[in-house]
């Protein structure tokens, strides 16, 4: 899942997604007091064309009101951004989180950026995706594969230019009772920070472990990280949270974690194998 992600499927808490789900509060664009949908916050208010202005893009994408959103997604595949920029891959991603972060600054904070402050967070986080991305690949732009790999080798490569986070969950049956335990590293972290707490009325492992990853994903957002890769040894769960198969018993907790997900740019999540999850799990213990 990913913050693009949500913006096409329309889960994210813009004000046009709020007044259909019933609340008529503040459903307006706060900068200019219009119907704020995904094409006017992103695209079309004036605030985010002076920010796609900004971007030096070799073809430059001019939507309007009646621009159909996915067409215009996909319309970005061909908005190469020009050197000395340093950006290889696509850069929408990075603009709208900037635009995304500018909007909820103003809101919750007060705090007003420039559409140049904007602008130049989403080209610096676009180019320091880039620089990671190349730092993996090869030079034809394929993931580079070892010449050989041991059989009890783990498959899981953990990136160091993003931020990863192990989860994992105790649960005590007679109790009710279950600990959480999360583990940050990689990008902007000298040392691993981590993290435990104890839920109560909790029904099953399951359960236990759906509510680590969402704890977890709160603290990556109070963090403010931007990217980041969660890692379970629960496949059930991870299954589950990527839409492949439904489990009755976490289904709200998966929703909570699917809306959490909105406010992270870039997110993934993995199934690891538990020899792999020592740290996490004494956390939850």
């Amino acid at each position: 899942m990913t913050f693009l992600w949500s913006i096409l499927n329309k889960v994210i808490a813009l004000g046009a997604n709020l007044q259909k789900r019933g609340l008529t509060a503040a459903t307006e664009c706060i900068r200019c007091q219009e119907t704020e949908s995904e094409l006017h916050c992103f695209f079309t208010c004036q605030y985010a064309r002076k920010v796609w202005e900004l971007v030096p893009l070799l073809r430059a994408v001019n939507p309007s009101n009646d621009t159909d959103l996915k067409a215009l997604v996909a319309s970005f595949r061909k908005a190469i951004c020009l050197p000395p920029s340093g950006i290889v891959l696509n850069v929408l991603p990075w603009i709208l989180w900037a635009i995304w972060s500018s909007r909820n600054a103003l809101i919750f904070e007060g705090r007003q950026q420039t559409p140049e402050e904007t602008a130049i967070k989403g080209i610096k986080l676009a180019r320091e995706w880039s620089t990671s991305q190349a730092a993996i690949t090869g030079k034809n732009g394929l993931p580079q594969v070892p010449h050989s790999r041991s059989r009890d080798q783990p498959r899981i490569t953990l990136d160091n230019n993003r931020v990863t986070c192990k989860t994992d969950a105790a649960w005590n049956k007679e109790r009710r009772v279950a600990g959480l335990g999360w583990i940050f590293s990689g990008l902007g972290f000298d040392t691993p920070l981590s993290g435990s707490m104890v839920e109560t009325s909790i029904g099953s492992p399951l359960v236990a472990e759906a509510c680590a990853i969402r704890a977890a994903l709160c603290m990556a957002t109070n963090l403010e990280i931007a990217s980041l890769e969660v890692l379970s040894d629960n496949l059930t769960l991870i299954r589950a949270i990527s839409g492949i198969t439904q489990a009755k018993e976490i289904i709200g907790i998966v929703k909570d974690i699917r809306s959490i997900s909105t406010k992270i740019a870039s997110i993934s999540f993995s199934h690891f194998s538990r020899s792999l999850n020592a740290e996490a799990d004494t956390l939850a213990k």
